[in-house]
């Protein structure tokens, strides 16, 4: 294989600056770390915005008494019910106990009414003793006219 010098000096050159760049696993450049926020040991901030949803302070306690009592979405401009059926814990566990005490998975499965069918994505949600606050809803299980709509949202994080 016959290749010209003046090629092979340029990727020697090339190469040769592409060795000198740092290689760490970490945000990429365009993903820079606010200083504000609470910081967690190993994670990112926490940026101010989420810090300011009441959601990213409920834990799987917090719904659990509200199973089967009404929460209104905002869909475009008009509020519809909706009603937790259940809240299902999805923290990894060995036998009975959790894999690590700070880590907090767990679902949340509404059940709208019939006939109202809502797409995947960020809405809006209202509750009585709860306030508002925002979640994404995820339409799950098998569509039909006769079956009712089933939609869930699903919190992964690390708590304090």
């Amino acid at each position: 294989m016959n290749i010209p010098r003046r090629k092979f000096i340029k990727a020697g050159i090339v190469a040769a600056a592409c060795a000198g760049l740092p290689l760490t696993i970490g945000p990429a450049s365009a993903q820079k770390q606010r200083s504000t926020g609470r910081r967690q040991e190993g994670y990112f901030a926490i940026p101010a915005e989420v810090q300011d949803d009441p959601v990213s302070y409920y834990s799987m306690a917090t719904f659990a008494p509200y199973v089967k009592s009404g929460f209104l979405i905002l869909i475009g401009r008009t509020w519809r019910y909706m009603t937790l059926v259940e809240v299902k814990n999805l923290s990894p566990s060995v036998g009975n106990e959790p894999v690590k005490k700070l880590d907090e998975s767990f679902s949340l499965i509404f059940l709208a009414s019939r006939g109202q069918k809502i797409e995947q994505k960020v809405y809006n949600i209202r509750h009585a003793a709860l306030g508002k606050f925002s979640l994404f809803l995820v339409p799950i299980g098998r569509r039909t006219r006769t079956t009712p709509e089933y939609y869930e949202a699903v919190i992964n994080r690390r708590t304090l």
